[in-house]
């Protein structure tokens, strides 16, 4: 491959043997497409840094780093749609093709680990929390009579009392309903502080890439079950399998 000049802000590493499926993703800055840099069977997958962009300058600028966070991810994104990737830890910039070379040379074997552990995965976030377009509980119509009201209130307080035993169950059979397409699926922790909408259930689904539309599809069916309970259901991927590859630190 030819060398380019120009510094590379650096996306993720995959093996050698794919480069010809993502040659057509299209770079952070809008130069065309991302530069590979190949050795030792494996390729770091980077985006050109143009002489206009200051990358220091950049990653001090909120409204910069968004956006090129956003761009960053997308590329992951779309890359694991039909190969495994090593994500690399946003701002990773390096010198060029050449330092991409040695970088592989010298952690080639961590990449390696990394691409075996993912193989064939993608992750989904999963989040399910309280509808905000819903209200809290179902409006009584107006009682005639003030035993009509008592037992209206009764009714109301009983369908509150009751919905965190029945929002369980939903779960439950949501998490069950999704397990059937997912390889693992791994609970993470609710926010301690309350937030609105309320989340119940946030979990990584971790899926075979010839699964996923099976996936999607669950989760379609989910999204009615849940909608019973005044929930929303929240779908987010795919993704690269972060939770096993993890992320490789800054390479500058």
């Amino acid at each position: 491959m030819t060398d380019h000049p120009l510094p590379w802000l650096v996306h993720g590493v995959v093996a050698a043997t794919d480069i010809a499926l993502i040659r057509d993703v299209k770079d952070v800055f809008g130069l065309g497409t991302i530069a590979m840099a190949v050795e030792d069977g494996l390729a770091m997958v980077a985006s050109l840094v143009p002489d206009s962009i200051d990358l220091a300058a950049a990653f001090a600028d909120q409204d910069h780093v968004a956006k090129i966070a956003l761009a960053h991810h997308q590329i992951l994104a779309e890359i694991c749609v039909g190969v495994d990737v090593v994500p690399v830890r946003l701002g990773s910039a390096i010198s060029g093709a050449d330092k991409a070379r040695d970088l592989i040379r010298e952690h080639g074997s961590r990449y390696r680990i990394s691409l075996r552990l993912i193989a064939g995965l993608v992750e989904f976030a999963v989040v399910i929390s309280d509808d905000p377009s819903r209200p809290a509980a179902a409006a009584a119509a107006r009682p005639a009579d003030g035993r009509g009201y008592l037992k209206a209130r009764a009714a109301l307080v009983s369908d509150v009392q009751a919905r965190p035993q029945r929002v369980a169950a939903t779960i439950a059979a949501l998490s069950a309903m999704l397990s059937a397409e997912t390889v693992t699926q791994a609970e993470r922790p609710l926010p301690r502080a309350p937030l609105a909408p309320r989340r119940y259930f946030d979990a990584t689904c971790l899926v075979e890439r010839t699964r996923v539309a099976a996936f999607l599809e669950r989760s379609g069916n989910a999204a009615g079950l849940i909608s019973e309970e005044r929930l929303t259901l929240t779908v987010r991927g795919p993704w690269p399998a972060y939770s096993l590859a993890g992320e490789a630190g800054s390479l500058s």
